[in-house]
């Protein structure tokens, strides 16, 4: 915030996950500290991903030229969901009601996983447990790259993405993002259980 405004750029603040933290203080948007910045986030992670209903926020010059861009690319939002949406979310305190009811499950899901891949992979793996959000990021120091252990992942019926694919660069590398959003723990369990499969297979291949 404070090199925006000594340099006078403005900072696109992608914050999706902002309001799904479960563990540690609240981390205040860039946007508290400067008026130069875009802040974007959505819905969809909140309330119903199929809405795919986000919003932002920035100087009214540059939302004017966002707003043409939209209408260019796509002409609008859905209409439907919009309303919808409206109609919930203007009721007063709902919104943080479900916040507080679905953090605690994201919470649970973030531990059962972070648990489940420290005992099957040990050493194997490292990883920070995740404060917040729906992922957890993973580096596998002895694989050269994970692109071939998504692959043997998916034979073994789980999935994640290769870490290469949020890359500017595009390139290998030994990381990973995995999802507990969507499974109980006992789910997770043994995802990790698979993955673990998976993983000895991708090493045999490799030696």
């Amino acid at each position: 915030a404070a090199l925006a405004e000594q340099y006078g750029f403005l900072v696109v603040e992608d914050d999706p996950y902002g309001s799904i933290r479960f563990r540690g203080d609240d981390v205040p948007p860039i946007a508290s500290f400067t008026d130069r910045v875009i802040h974007l986030s959505t819905f969809s992670k909140m309330v119903a991903p199929g809405f795919r209903v986000g919003w932002c926020i920035g100087p009214p010059a540059v939302i004017s030229m966002l707003n043409k861009a939209k209408q260019a690319t796509d002409l609008h939002t859905s209409t439907f969901a919009q309303h919808l949406l409206t109609n919930v979310v203007r009721r007063p305190g709902w919104l943080e009601a479900h916040r507080q009811a679905i953090v605690p499950i994201y919470r649970e899901r973030a531990d059962a996983l972070a648990i489940a891949l420290h005992e099957q992979f040990g050493d194997r793996i490292a990883f920070h447990r995740p404060e917040g959000g729906m992922f957890l990021w993973a580096e596998f120091p002895q694989l050269a790259d994970t692109d071939r252990f998504a692959a043997n992942a998916i034979e073994a019926g789980v999935a994640f993405i290769p870490g290469q694919a949020f890359a500017v660069d595009q390139r290998p590398t030994r990381t990973a993002r995995f999802s507990f959003a969507t499974l109980t723990p006992s789910e997770l369990e043994e995802a990790a259980r698979r993955l673990a499969l998976a993983y000895k297979q991708t090493v045999g291949a490799d030696s």
